[in-house]
């Protein structure tokens, strides 16, 4: 019980230091997030899956995502991103 609650204690604070890095002052850093979750599938936004739909200006106009909130939502769909 005591190795669990320290397991839990571990993760929780490993949690708190990396949100740390991609917050600061209540703000989001842009880069680390995008470094954290989207680099590995989208280098200098390319998209190493689907090389129509990169990250790159005229692309995603082309596939009807015009603002950021239209990125959020799509990965927001599960298996889609």
């Amino acid at each position: 019980m005591i190795r669990l609650l320290i397991v839990i204690l571990a993760i929780a604070a490993l949690s708190f230091m990396f949100l740390g890095q991609a917050v600061s002052e209540g703000k989001i850093n842009e880069k680390a997030e995008f470094i954290e979750h989207c680099a590995a599938c989208h280098p200098d936004g390319g998209n190493v899956i689907n090389s129509v739909k990169t990250l790159k200006q005229k692309d995603l106009k082309v596939n009807g995502l015009n603002k950021p909130e239209d990125i959020v939502k799509l990965m927001r769909i599960r298996g889609r991103a």
